[in-house]
């Protein structure tokens, strides 16, 4: 069933497309075709991704995993015909690098002593 998929892109700072992808993409396939597409001026220049780890996808109030086929979320687009455009919202998060170790040393500056009387 691998059609073609019109996908419009949601995004704070305006929209990005429609984009014309085939179904038998991954999301990760599809977020390295939004970042080789992405505006390079406008608004959305300010908040360019620097790869397709920082572009979260977001379908029907769900972030789709990287592993996921398109063609696999064509009933949570509503089964769209060939010349239907889905929409998708966009969200650009630096990857998450060392998060966990960020937290830590914050716990180890906020060690300290409390006396309730």
């Amino acid at each position: 069933m691998s059609d073609e998929l019109h996908i419009r892109l949601r995004h704070t700072s305006g929209d990005i497309g429609p984009i014309e992808v085939p179904g038998s993409l991954t999301v990760e396939q599809f977020k390295e075709r939004i970042l080789a597409d992405w505006p390079r001026d406008g608004a959305l220049a300010l908040e360019t991704p620097t790869c397709p780890a920082d572009l979260k996808i977001i379908l029907s109030g769900k972030f789709l995993e990287a592993s996921q086929v398109l063609d696999d979320l064509r009933p949570s687009m509503g089964d769209p015909k060939s010349d239907f455009i889905v929409t998708m919202h966009c969200v650009v998060r630096a990857a998450a690098f060392g998060k966990s170790s960020a937290r830590s040393k914050d716990k180890e500056k906020a060690t300290g002593c409390c006396i309730v009387q």
